[in-house]
């Protein structure tokens, strides 16, 4: 809680997402001011937080805070013991040897209403599903280290709400596995994939990957300075495939050609640093080095390429 909190951002532009380009309006010129530093502060950064003080812990989850500014660490003051059984820990796997490091912002373990998944070693993708019966590991064309994780669907094996685990690694593939939506005995066997190839490229080679709350035909990838929106129905269409070898990926190299298809592009004029979508999936906010966040209206799938 803060006295004098942060100034709204001032540099929002609004845009929609058509014919294969976005187009931005800007609403305001200036840009946004966080206390003294000019920019968001940090916890050990300049403006409030740097003169911010402890809250004080006065149990039950209750905080006493202080003018001007307070920092809440909730993992300060000890667990009451009916405040332990709140929380109930299953361990459902043990990552033997290895440790994980992800990017800032990205995340390496993605969740629905069906199916766990987090990152491993070599480019692989452990998948739990959540009634404890089943488990499968899911492996890349690349062994590469991965990079960033995202889920679509919410786990119903139909095609609207069908799981879909989309993963960028460090040599620039993104690989996308659909579950449960191949015959087979296990999920590795009805889970089918494809990968997206691009240029080993600074500037092209993908960093992040986002899902869409409400089409799981739709993902994004975040670039240096530019957000592409994949419409997957359209990259894949009806295709032939080999059901003799589950395991294969049908791979797409990115190209000119295949982005006018079934993307469409956001360029900014400076580095991004986070997006994300609105919960609707209507909007996507992309925030960039300089500070300012930039908004993009969404059409449906059907409007993305072509």
């Amino acid at each position: 809680s803060t006295a004098s909190g942060p100034s709204p951002p001032q540099g929002l532009l609004a845009g929609s997402l058509l014919f294969g380009c976005w187009q931005g309006r800007p609403m305001a010129a200036s840009s946004a001011s966080y206390g003294e530093a000019g920019g968001p502060p940090g916890l050990a950064g300049r403006g409030l937080a740097g003169r911010a003080r402890l809250a004080e812990a006065v149990g039950g989850g209750r905080y006493r805070l202080w003018s001007g500014a307070s920092i809440i660490d909730a993992s300060r003051p000890p667990a009451a013991r009916e405040e332990r059984a709140f929380l109930k820990v299953t361990e459902i796997s043990k990552m033997k040897g290895q440790s994980l490091v992800c990017a800032q912002n990205a995340k390496l373990i993605a969740v629905n209403l069906r199916y766990i998944a987090y990152a491993m070693k070599e480019g692989n993708v452990r998948v739990i599903n959540q009634n404890g019966q089943e488990m499968f590991k899911l492996s890349s064309t690349t062994q590469a280290r991965i990079l960033d994780l995202a889920i679509n669907g919410t786990g119903v094996a139909t095609k609207e709400q069908g799981t879909m685990l989309i993963c960028t690694d460090e040599k620039a593939h993104v690989s996308i596995y659909v579950l449960d939506c191949a015959n087979g005995r296990t999920g590795e066997e009805r889970t089918r994939r494809s990968e997206l190839v691009f240029p080993m490229d600074d500037r092209e080679k993908p960093l992040r990957v986002l899902g869409h709350p409400t089409d799981n035909q739709v993902f994004f990838t975040l670039h240096e300075a530019h957000a592409s929106a994949w419409n997957f129905a359209r990259l894949n269409g009806d295709q032939p495939r080999d059901n003799r070898d589950a395991k294969s990926f049908l791979t797409h190299s990115v190209t000119d050609n295949l982005m006018r298809r079934v993307t469409c592009h956001a360029r900014l004029s400076v580095q991004i640093q986070d997006a994300a979508v609105s919960v609707d999936g209507h909007c996507l906010a992309v925030l960039g080095a300089d500070g300012c966040a930039t908004l993009f209206r969404l059409p449906g799938s059907s409007s993305i390429g072509g």
